[in-house]
């Protein structure tokens, strides 16, 4: 992309909803983009949660994201099902395995909590070369047409900050984080 563009933090701050969505929601979607390592130079792991409405506007409810080590990228992921009881749930395949044992885990924690869990479905997101950010960039069509809505919520801050510095230009956006806006494109799916 060589037209230098960069989200302005300023039109994702004016679709911040100006009082939480309250239920009844349409289908709530959970997605879930794992980092398998807690390690310092990974990826963060993203779950995020959110509803497409009759007028295919994305509003975000939820967004818990971070570098979960043993366990807690299991529970979290647990945690956020039971508090907002999605109808779908899609986790992304990777391609050494691990996709598998984290599905078993969720699943075994949720039966250890007994939370009711939907069925998980797995999916390969496009990885080509700058497919991410393709993705990441179609957030901004959604924000353009006034069919993107964000939840107010602790996860906010973290979320304007990541946006504020995604550079769609820069060859070192693989050392920024990003797993919360490809999570959201994710979300509204953008695949």
């Amino acid at each position: 992309m060589s037209d230098g563009f960069r989200f302005q933090i300023r039109q994702w701050r004016e679709r911040i909803l100006p009082v939480a969505s309250r239920p009844p929601y349409p289908p709530v979607r959970l997605v879930i983009d794992p980092s398998y390592t807690a390690s310092s130079t990974s990826d963060e792991s993203s779950v995020a949660v959110g509803f497409l409405d009759e007028d295919s506007a994305l509003t975000v409810l939820d967004c818990v994201h971070g570098r979960f080590k043993g366990l807690d990228l299991p529970d979290q992921i647990v945690s956020s099902i039971e508090l907002w009881r999605p109808q779908r749930v899609w986790l992304e395949r990777n391609g050494n395995g691990a996709c598998d044992l984290l599905m078993d885990t969720i699943v075994l924690r949720a039966e250890m909590r007994e939370v009711s869990i939907p069925i998980i479905e797995t999916f390969v997101p496009n990885n080509r070369v700058g497919a991410k950010s393709l993705r990441i960039r179609q957030l901004q069509n959604l924000i353009d047409q006034h069919l993107f809505h964000i939840s107010p919520g602790p996860y906010v801050s973290a979320l304007l900050a990541e946006t504020e510095r995604y550079d769609f230009e820069s060859s070192d956006n693989h050392r920024r984080s990003d797993s919360m806006l490809d999570s959201l494109a994710l979300l509204a799916g953008f695949r």
